[in-house]
Formats: C-alpha cells, structure tokens, sequence
C-alpha cells in the first residue's frame, strides 16, 4: 500500500504563515523607512546650503550602517523565498504567484539597485570637502532624493502587493454562512445543528461556499483509491491528481494502491478456510478514514470487476475475528466522493451510476457532487496534474464536499446528535 500522508509532506500552515507574516512586517517597515526619508528628510535636505548638506548626508550615511537596519534591509526577499518554499504545494494559488515577483522586485529594485545607485552616490557625498563643494553638488543631490524616491515607491508597492497576497491567503480559509448548496439539500445529508468554527475555514472554494456553514473542529483524513491497477490507467493518475489537490488545500490524505493487496476473486469456499490476511488490511485502512474519494474506471458501461471485488471482500464478516463479525463495519457511516476518467465524451459516467447504489447498499453516505474527466488521454501533463484550472476545480468541489459532510456526521455522532 502507497501511504501518503500530508503530515509528512507540507509544513502545517501556521508555520508556513510565520514567514508570510514577517515578509509582510519587514516590507511594511521597509516602505515606512523609505516614505519617511523621502517625504521629510529630503524636503528638509533641500533647504540647506551646500556645505550644511554635504554634512549631514555624510552622517545619515555614515550612521545608517548597522546591523539591524542591515537585517531590515536585505530580511523581505529572505522571508518571501523561504515562505514560497514552505508552501510550494500551494504553488498554483494567486497568492504564491504573486509573492514571488514581489520578493524578486525587492531584490532587483531596491538591493540592486541601492547597490549599483545609492552607493556610488554615498560615496561621492562622503568625499566631499564642505569647503570646497564640487559645482554640481546640487545636481548630486536631486539625483540622491530621486533615488530615494524611487525605492520608497517601489517598496510601498511591494509592501501593498505582499499585504495582498497575506489576506487573500487568509481569506480564502474563512467560513461563509451556513446555508445548503445550491439552494439543494442531499437526501442522504443529515441536517445538524451549528458547530464551531473550524480548520477547514475556507477550505470550500466559492463554488461550494453555501454548504460551508460552521464547521466542526477536526479536519477528516481522507482515502482517495481508483478502481484499477493498469499502470497508466487515467483514474489512477486521476487518484493522484486528487489527492495532490487535497493536499494542496490542507487535508490529509492517504493514497491508496489496490494493486499492493494480494485479493483473490471472492469465493465463499475459499473465504470459509479463512480471510486473507490482506483483506483485513483492507478493511483496517477503509475503516480508519471516514471520508473516501473513488475513481471508477467504466468497463462495459460499469464499475470494474477489481472494485467489485475490492467491496464484496472488504464488506464481509471475519469469521473468529470478534473485531470484524460486522461486515458492515468499514463501510456504514463514510461519506463518499465519486470520480472517473476515460478517453470518451462520457468520462466513465456510467460506472457512477452503478457504483452509486453499490456505496447506499454498504450504507455509505453519497456527495451530491461528483465529477467525470473526458478526452482523459489529453488532460494530464507529464507529472500527471490535471492541466486544466477548470478540471481542478470540479475535483476540489467533490473533495471539499465530502470533507465537509464527513466532518459534520463525526461531529454530530461524538455529540450523539
């Protein structure tokens, strides 16, 4: 079995804000040191004679130099490359696009360009006999104040773009009002009273954000399998799209592989000299993850035989296993999510709607949303990530729905609601 949980692969997100929140914070103070030089310093500089000027530039630039205001200086393109790098899996957000080219701004328009403008400049200043002024003194002067001009507008700039990219980050993890998607409430979908707020704050993209309410406080991990073990099989690179995008989103996910379980066909005659050690696996991973995504590959118009398979074994009693008497058992309360994938028009939706009363008969709950990927040849690129933004989102909507009811109904049966 192909394990992969999101623990071990991304950062929590408060770790990854940390840097985020302190890119932003050194920006800002950067923007603040830059607007102040420039909107009052060099106003006042203007009023001086030259040999007064030539003085006091040589002191701001003799005491400027310093260690902290070398840490203010060069820590927003630092704090901005480590933040993108704690979340590279977010980097197909607007967010992450844009932070980058803000730290990278900073770096060519105000460290470089401090280099290769401001310092030729300091040094010329500082050579100055106030005497004995050169005739251009002040013509070296408005060059200064034009520089300085420059750097405290473009560090405001990117100050303003960082504070963007940091509250539409946090804005896309808060909880809109709790009302039911689309104006339809699922028929399998209980309705339970208002929990507290919750981690998956945002989780919904605007898509799902009616069914969002209030969410319960502990995030469901999620099992995300296909119904097939061919190596270039569409819906086992459609799994792993899946489970890359929940990730992205702050799940935790376990990637399942049928092809690592040694399952025969079902035969009771077989079953009745004892259940594979395998199919207890199984049925162990089913059972530890309350919400599951499926992706049903179509095979004569239905689900495959390895999926039938899969759940006529895992939905068995073990016979002298008192933890496994109950058949039902890694089945009977897990919210399900359907996917699929084909070369077709159809994306393989006909096997959803076998599979579908398949998951109501095993008394699993349904997600009203489901999704089927046409022309499924052409969809993928060489990493196997769905190429299209709008593919991704119609996964995201499933994956958020069936988080969202999974946390609900654990919510409501921890309260014995």
């Amino acid at each position: 079995m192909t394990l992969h949980p999101h623990a071990h692969n991304t950062p929590p997100l408060h770790l990854s804000l940390l840097p985020h929140t302190l890119a932003v914070l050194w920006l800002g103070l950067m923007a603040g040191f830059f607007g102040t030089y420039s909107a009052n310093v060099n106003l006042a500089l203007l009023q001086m004679d030259g040999a007064t000027y030539a003085t006091v530039q040589s002191a701001f630039n003799r005491n400027v130099r310093h260690a902290l205001f070398f840490v203010l200086f060069f820590g927003p393109p630092l704090w901005c490359a480590l933040t993108i790098a704690m979340a590279w899996r977010e980097h197909r957000t607007l967010w992450w696009r844009l932070l980058a080219p803000v730290g990278a701004a900073y770096l060519l328009g105000i460290v470089f360009f401090t280099q290769q403008v401001n310092l030729p400049l300091n040094h010329t200043t500082e050579a100055w006999n106030p005497q004995a002024l050169p005739a251009d003194w002040a013509k070296v002067r408005d060059q200064w104040n034009a520089a300085n001009l420059w750097r405290a507008w473009l560090s405001l700039g990117c100050f303003a773009a960082a504070l963007g990219t940091l509250v539409g980050r946090l804005a896309g993890r808060r909880m809109p009002a709790d009302v039911v998607s689309g104006g339809h409430r699922h028929p399998t979908a209980p309705s339970q009273k208002t929990a507290t707020r919750s981690p998956l704050a945002g989780f919904l993209p605007p898509a799902c954000d009616s069914i969002a309410g209030t969410m319960p406080n502990t995030i469901p991990s999620l099992l995300v399998f296909a119904g097939s073990t061919r190596q270039q099989s569409f819906n086992r690179k459609l799994a792993h799209a899946t489970a890359a995008i929940a990730r992205d989103a702050g799940a935790s996910v376990t990637l399942l592989e049928l092809s690592e379980f040694d399952i025969p066909l079902y035969n009771a005659d077989l079953e009745a000299q004892g259940t594979p050690a395998d199919v207890i696996r199984l049925k162990e991973i089913l059972w530890q993850h309350p919400a599951w995504v499926i992706c049903s590959p179509e095979y004569n118009g239905s689900y495959t035989a390895l999926l039938k398979n899969t759940i006529d074994w895992a939905s068995n009693p073990v016979k002298g296993n008192p933890d496994w008497q109950d058949g039902g058992k890694s089945f009977r309360g897990k919210v399900v999510g359907m996917l699929s994938a084909s070369p077709g028009a159809l994306g393989g939706l006909r096997s959803q709607s076998h599979l579908a009363p398949l998951l109501i008969n095993a008394e699993c709950w349904l997600a009203p949303k489901a999704f089927a990927l046409g022309s499924a040849g052409s969809a993928f690129d060489d990493s196997g990530a769905l190429i299209q933004q709008a593919h991704r989102d119609r996964v995201r909507a499933v994956v958020d729905q069936v988080l969202w009811a999974s946390a609900r109904l654990n919510a409501a049966a921890a309260t014995g609601q």
